[in-house]
């Protein structure tokens, strides 16, 4: 993702990017796009942006997202402070942050600017900014391959919620959008066995 968006950013500085997982079923396309507007939005007031995903029951399997009260920012009504990621809780604690309904699925769906994605990047890990900077810097060029092979296997490997969601949340930085549609994340084949015929 930080690959992605250094380049992106080289080329285009200030574009809007969006990171989604490929493994996941959401049927209610219109809620999901106007998800991912109000997080356009949010991207473009200089936050970054997560859909968190409304809990149907207290899933130890999800990382959660602690919201805080409502920002106002054009073009983004739901849109929610986040406090804190916690990671996959044991069943007692996730049946708590569902009782208490201020707390969303990570569905680790990100959308932001690049170039704020990457100043948040490069406060937590600067060494790991560094290298995707000089690899965006040659990657239209013909030394791509050679730089690929010099920095690429030097550079940290680390998620994005690590290094850019968690330290954004607690900057507050990271603005959350509910997403009140339908979505299953199908990251198994036991689950994805009850949408085959």
């Amino acid at each position: 993702i930080g690959l992605a968006a250094a380049i992106l950013n080289h080329r285009e500085p200030g574009v809007v990017i969006g990171s989604f997982a490929a493994d996941h079923v959401i049927k209610d396309a219109r809620g999901f796009r106007r998800a991912v507007a109000e997080s356009v939005a949010a991207a473009q007031a200089g936050y970054i942006a997560t859909i968190g995903i409304t809990p149907t029951e207290p899933a130890v399997g999800f990382g959660y997202i602690h919201c805080a009260g409502p920002l106002e920012i054009d073009g983004a009504p739901s849109a929610v402070a986040a406090n804190s990621f916690v990671e996959k809780p044991d069943l007692s604690t996730a049946e708590k942050y569902v009782a208490r309904g201020d707390y969303l699925w990570n569905g680790g769906m990100f959308i932001a600017r690049a170039d704020v994605l990457l100043a948040q990047l490069g406060e937590s890990d600067p060494a790991l900014l560094a290298g995707l900077t000089e690899l965006a810097e040659a990657w239209d060029t013909p030394r791509r391959g050679a730089v690929v092979d010099k920095v690429w296997p030097r550079l940290t490997k680390i998620a994005i919620d690590y290094t850019v969601a968690e330290p954004a949340a607690a900057a507050g930085r990271l603005v959350v959008i509910p997403g009140d549609f339908d979505w299953d994340d199908v990251g198994s084949w036991i689950s994805i066995a009850k949408y085959l015929d």
